[in-house]
């Protein structure tokens, strides 16, 4: 396992950072990557970004925004959060919710029980302790690889965080809309004594190296950043990624799954789906696109559609979410 920690605040940085070691300098076993940024909402690659936080208080708040490569929902990191990815090898037998589970969730969980903290796996994404959020973790594939990534809420700023994201209402199975605050917490609360965010992700890094025989830190040389800034400045950094392009459809609807909202932007010409579009904050492993353009120009019929989507391994693309889910929202 190479180890990497960049020195750089900037979210958009990071995320070229990742996909630049799959595909230039992929590693044998896997690579660890330890980062903190500036104040940043964070959103999933499938979300509409005006409808997650309020555009104006990030603005007037000096908060940037970033979108990143894999789906799942909206965060807000500050410096207070401690962001981590890990990136292996990729083949279509693998399961995706196990490499998470093994290779980035187990790790925090028993840093977090040598410390006297009891967090576990719940949902279909999330790091809990005492049922409230520390933690959400997402994926996404790229060249034969697969990079798994979470924020950890350290001492993160939650009353900013209450107030920029937008409470999507069915997240919350109450009638009464609980604030965010009530349903994360940092894992600094939880912590006896007075142990720091560095001390901590000290703590994980040992935990991570009784894991591995092969542990050696790996320094990007001058010309990789030059490279790196290049991909960050032309891709993540890029107004198009960040904004993402809605175009007006003809029919829209969405609905909630446990497995995440899917919102559907359909344009029917001539009886044929003409565009498709599936925004959300659902788990998807490569982008969406891969699906949706195998349904352009297809009758727009269940009886039509639905084979297609159950010959295609829709995990990749939309998580958990089925063929009988999404055709639900196709058409009702």
């Amino acid at each position: 396992m190479i180890y990497i920690d960049p020195n750089s605040i900037d979210a958009t940085f990071y995320f070229a950072a990742e996909e630049y070691i799959m595909r230039q300098i992929p590693p044998s076993d896997a690579a660890l990557l330890f980062w903190q940024i500036r104040p940043t909402i964070v959103i999933g690659r499938n979300q509409i970004a005006a409808a997650e936080f309020d555009l104006e208080l990030a603005a007037s708040e000096d908060v940037h925004i970033a979108r990143r490569p894999s789906g799942g929902g909206a965060v807000y990191n500050d410096p207070g959060t401690l962001l981590c990815s890990i990136i292996v090898p990729w083949s279509d037998d693998s399961d995706a919710k196990d490499v998470a589970r093994r290779l980035l969730v187990k790790p925090i969980t028993d840093t977090l029980a040598r410390l006297g903290v009891i967090a576990e796996a719940q949902g279909r994404n999330d790091i809990t302790i005492d049922g409230r959020k520390i933690s959400g973790v997402a994926q996404y594939i790229c060249n034969g690889y697969i990079c798994s990534h979470c924020s950890l809420l350290y001492d993160n700023d939650l009353d900013m965080m209450d107030k920029l994201l937008t409470v999507d209402e069915g997240k919350i199975s109450s009638k009464a809309l609980y604030s965010v605050r009530s349903r994360v917490a940092n894992i600094r609360e939880f912590l006896p004594g007075n142990v720091s965010i560095d001390d901590f992700k000290k703590h994980l890094i040992s935990e991570w190296l009784t894991l591995n025989n092969s542990f050696s830190e790996y320094v990007f040389k001058p010309g990789e950043i030059e490279k790196i800034e290049v991909l960050r400045l032309e891709k993540y950094a890029c107004d198009e990624w960040i904004s993402g392009r809605t175009p007006p459809f003809t029919f829209t609807n969405s609905k909630r799954f446990p497995e995440g909202r899917v919102e559907v932007f359909l344009e029917v010409r001539n009886g044929r789906i003409a565009n498709l579009d599936l925004k959300g904050d659902f788990l998807s492993l490569l982008p969406v696109s891969g699906m949706t353009d195998r349904l352009t120009g297809i009758p727009y019929e269940a009886s039509r559609i639905r084979p297609l989507l159950e010959s295609i391994d829709l995990k990749l693309y939309i998580g958990d979410i089925n063929a009988t889910e999404l055709l639900s929202v196709l058409f009702q």
